[in-house]
């Protein structure tokens, strides 16, 4: 069962963008066997610290505190063959809807990082600590994404050790992805190691690291005796790219590094009694089609993760924010794209 769910992780990440076309055509054999290799580790060995998925897992568990149990394990205890204690929830959670009962107890820990062997993963720059019992290794995430672009990895071992970190390069990442290892930059396809033979050199850690920087959508992989303070340091930047729909190319969300931004349209609509909304705001269309989104779409000066379209809204021109930070608004997420002979017409 491990291998196919592994072995499914591995056809999202190609079909979603995250291997590139080198490593899917020329390396996948060897990610695969990597990847049904690793596993995630204990949840209870992974602790997230702060930034969005903190937050929802906080929000989450302040739901599921304010649920009764008996009503929340019906569906569980139907499926397993036993009597529920109470009546269970409705909506998505019946038992003859949608049967979603186990998405409610989600978690954001298990993707954070995998391991095997003598290589640890990390998947998710999310601030965290790490747990890694085999080598007795503590690894602490200190990060600014989503929205800045840097990430800090310190460990913290109970003796010096040899192993691999496998580092993920995100296929969003633009030009200008570093890894630095105690404040050294790592080279693409450059490895370090002490000349054979020199008289009088001992192997050292700032020296022993095998590095290599792979394209986007892999992961670098840092081979070296790690030990107590070592710290690596990535700078991953973000782009803006737009994602048409499969059926129509002239339909497109826009996304900055890894986030969905959405279009501020307005305030959220007023209900008018019996359920009843107030009109809602018509989206715009951009008269943008066939021209690089960062023509049309420039930040706004400081405001970080803000941006505004520039001359190309058909209406009004737009302001787009990271989806997750919008609330209480009317938003729109995919648009129209037309060129100016396709407007006039």
């Amino acid at each position: 069962m491990r291998e196919i769910v592994l072995s499914s992780i591995l056809l999202a990440l190609m079909v979603h963008g995250h291997l590139s076309a080198e490593a899917t055509n020329s390396g996948v054999a060897a990610f695969e066997e990597k990847l049904l290799a690793a596993r995630p580790l204990e949840i209870s060995h992974v602790r997230l610290l702060g930034g969005p998925l903190k937050r929802a897992q906080d929000l989450d568990a302040e739901y599921l505190l304010k649920l009764e149990p008996d009503r929340m394990m019906a569906g569980y205890r139907l499926r397993a063959g036993l009597q529920p204690r109470a009546e269970g929830y409705g909506g998505w959670d019946s038992v003859n809807g949608k049967q979603l009962t186990g998405h409610i107890a989600g978690h954001y820990l298990s993707a954070v990082s995998y391991e095997s062997g003598d290589r640890f993963w990390v998947n998710l720059y999310a601030p965290s600590t790490a747990d890694w019992t085999a080598p007795g290794a503590k690894l602490t995430m200190e990060t600014d994404l989503p929205e800045g672009e840097s990430a800090k990895l310190t460990l913290t071992l109970e003796a010096p050790k040899e192993f691999t970190l496998a580092l993920r390069r995100p296929s969003w990442v633009g030009e200008g992805f570093k890894v630095k290892v105690n404040g050294k930059a790592v080279d693409t396809g450059a490895k370090q190691a002490p000349p054979a033979g020199e008289p009088g050199r001992q192997r050292s850690n700032r020296r022993s690291v095998e590095q290599s920087l792979p394209p986007c959508g892999s992961y670098a992989e840092l081979k070296r005796t790690w030990k107590t303070g070592d710290t690596v340091e990535l700078t991953l930047p973000k782009t803006l790219r737009l994602e048409p729909l499969p059926d129509n190319p002239r339909r497109v969300a826009i996304l900055w590094g890894p986030l969905v931004l959405a279009g501020d349209l307005g305030p959220e609509a007023q209900r008018r009694g019996r359920g009843a909304r107030s009109e809602q705001p018509a989206a715009p269309v951009f008269v943008a089609a066939e021209r690089p989104v960062t023509e049309w779409l420039k930040p706004v000066a400081d405001k970080p993760g803000q941006f505004r379209t520039e001359g190309v809204g058909r209406e009004k021109d737009v302001d787009f924010v990271p989806f997750y930070r919008l609330h209480r608004r009317t938003y729109g997420v995919y648009w129209d794209l037309f060129t100016p002979a396709e407007r006039d017409k």
